[in-house]
């Protein structure tokens, strides 16, 4: 089973040794990347979080982008630069900034039981600190989740009050960005990629594309387990009798009024024997129309009791191509049940018929992933 790692751990594999820093006595280190200068003690961070001294030697971030962002060279700190021209940024994880706000109250943070909106944090908290900008509050028992994948406690939240437009940008499949209206966006209205170009958010248009950045890390690759994930899952079948609920209710007060099995048989066309099995049944409480029961594994593949054997594979790796189509079924999947038999759901992907590569390819998929035949 594949081994469950945390943003720390996945950051501590992409750093290597830096350059910017000074070897000092007592396996400290004195980090020269950012005007703090960070004096840091064998196995501590800097300010930022994602530099950190490992054996007297300072580790830095490596292989990887977390933001890319082209702006109007006006918006950078730069001096003597051609105006009107563009500023390519891009960071990793960390920051060495303290301000004193940042972000939208509706603005989510990472905490260990999810995603929850600073103006909640900043709602919960009594206790407050009226500022002339604002006002800072003291949540209690906030824990987050840091840049660098470790839990903190959250000591404050913060308010200050903004005048000014904003424009709410609403990507298809994803929550909906609020900015100011001269933010640029990365952004094409050719359907294939072509044509990019930086755009204000006031111009943008339901005709646009937006680029969005994609985080791609090394390492080891996810594994998923289905059972693990279908643990919870207890689906009910209907198990076939030959005899209606009614006349097997019949059947239980005729026997009540003293009836032989040989009469009851009789009124239903059914053989006295037949009538003894189903009463006994009945009586011991396994005469059932429905049955719920949980996930099954047999040779490392799952299956659920009355579905077709072999199953489906127990782990299945989170490769592009279990990716893509995941995507395909956001976008054109469904699941209905079967007409013909009732304890089974129909897959359906619906495609146009100029979309005859997009089918082949989930065929192909489905085949290689799961070894069925579609």
């Amino acid at each position: 089973m594949a081994e469950t790692l945390t943003l720390e751990q996945v950051l501590s594999r992409l750093a290597r040794e830096g350059e910017l820093y000074e070897r000092l006595p007592e396996g400290r280190v004195r980090c020269y990347a950012c005007g703090h200068r960070c004096l840091i003690l064998p196995g501590q961070k800097g300010i930022c979080k994602v530099r950190w001294n490992e054996d007297g030697r300072l580790m830095v971030p490596t292989g990887y982008v977390a933001a890319l962002q082209l702006d109007p060279i006006e918006k950078k700190p730069f001096f003597h630069a051609y105006p009107g021209a563009r500023a390519l940024s891009f960071g990793m994880l960390g920051c060495d900034l303290h301000c004193s706000y940042c972000f939208r109250g509706d603005t989510p943070v990472l905490t260990p039981t999810g995603a929850v909106a600073i103006k909640a944090v900043f709602d919960e908290a009594s206790e407050a600190i009226v500022t002339p900008d604002g006002e800072i509050r003291f949540p209690q028992g906030v824990q987050v989740i840091t840049a660098s994948g470790a839990v903190r406690r959250g000591t404050k939240a913060f308010s200050h009050a903004y005048r000014g437009p904003l424009s709410v940008i609403q990507p298809m499949y994803l929550p909906a960005i609020r900015c100011t209206p001269d933010h640029r966006w990365l952004a094409t209205t050719d359907p294939g990629g072509g044509g990019v170009e930086d755009v204000r958010a006031a111009d943008l248009t339901p005709n646009h594309f937006l680029l969005v950045p994609k985080p791609s890390f090394g390492g080891e690759g996810i594994i998923l387990d289905v059972t693990d994930l279908l643990k919870h899952v207890t689906p009910t079948f209907a198990i076939p009798r030959s005899l209606s609920e009614q006349e097997t209710r019949g059947i239980m007060e005729a026997s009540e009024r003293g009836e032989s099995s040989r009469a009851i048989g009789a009124r239903l066309g059914r053989d006295p024997s037949y009538i003894r099995h189903v009463r006994s049944k009945v009586r011991r409480g396994r005469w059932v129309y429905e049955k719920t029961h949980g996930i099954m594994i047999e040779e490392e593949r799952v299956r659920f009791p009355n579905e077709r054997r072999p199953g489906i594979p127990r782990f299945l790796p989170l490769d592009k191509t279990f990716a893509r189509l995941l995507g395909f079924y956001c976008a054109e999947g469904s699941v209905i049940r079967s007409k013909n038999r009732p304890n089974s759901l129909d897959l359906v992907f619906s495609f146009g018929h100029s979309e005859e590569a997009a089918r082949k390819e989930i065929k192909h998929s489905l085949q290689l992933l799961f070894g069925v035949h579609p």
